[in-house]
């Protein structure tokens, strides 16, 4: 199935990239200033995202991916240069050899440049900041643009289920990573996820982290996620809020 996509201007110099095919959507973000421009996350793979991505801006383009998930990573070898934590490079080599779920249409490039808590990359007067929020992957980062007080969060928080996967941290490093976010919130206005409903609120950010502490305490009903590809993992959810996360030795 073909892929579409729209592009939408959501602040100055600022642009939304959705790609639908299906039901399924995934936005990219394409920032630009004086000197260069960044684009976050690159979609499935199905687009000539070096096209759009020019048709916006006439400067050159970097990718900072948010991790190293299939419908993030697919339009990489549209660009020279992709910036991803070190944490998610064994998972961004798993998912180019074909051992992760989600096949990646076309081939992109192994190289990265490592990114990781507290970088800054200067775009020309707009510098943005990277910040490690772990959960939905081990090396997930946002990236905090003071300049259009937004916070770009990947698939760490959006209004809808959260795929909090990581084994490594499981829900009470998600937990942690809510906590660190929302202690950021004097630097940003909203946030904007991969996936649903955008812009999303510092409100549904707190409630968020209020589920993450009730799953922890036991305090709401949890029953097991029923997937092909992820075993083992729990679901709970209050209202349209939902969390996967690995299962809790009690």
């Amino acid at each position: 199935m073909e892929s579409t996509y729209s592009t939408r201007l959501i602040a100055p110099r600022t642009w939304q990239i959705e790609e639908k095919r299906g039901e399924f959507q995934v936005y990219m973000y394409l920032l630009e200033e004086n000197d260069r421009a960044v684009i976050i996350d690159t979609g499935l793979g199905n687009l000539d995202v070096g096209s759009i991505a020019a048709g916006l801006t006439e400067k050159p383009v970097s990718v900072i991916n948010t991790h190293c998930h299939g419908d993030h990573i697919g339009g990489n070898g549209d660009f020279k240069k992709v910036y991803l934590c070190p944490k998610d490079r064994q998972g961004y080599l798993d998912q180019i050899a074909g051992n992760a779920p989600g096949k990646l249409p076309r081939p992109i490039t192994t190289e990265t440049t490592d990114i990781s808590d507290g970088d800054q990359l200067d775009l020309g007067g707009r510098v943005l900041r990277i910040i490690e929020t772990p959960g939905h992957s081990p090396g997930s980062i946002s990236i905090l643009d003071p300049a259009s007080r937004i916070l770009f969060t990947g698939d760490c928080c959006a209004r809808g289920e959260i795929l909090a996967f990581s084994e490594e941290h499981g829900i009470v490093g998600y937990r942690d990573t809510m906590k660190k976010i929302l202690k950021l919130s004097d630097d940003f206005d909203v946030t904007y996820p991969a996936h649903g409903v955008t812009p999303v609120g510092k409100d549904v950010l707190k409630s968020i982290l209020k589920l993450a502490e009730d799953i922890i305490d036991g305090n709401i009903e949890e029953k097991p996620f029923v997937h092909s590809f992820f075993k083992g993992k729990m679901c709970a959810s209050r209202g349209e809020l939902g969390i996967v996360y690995p299962k809790i030795d009690r």
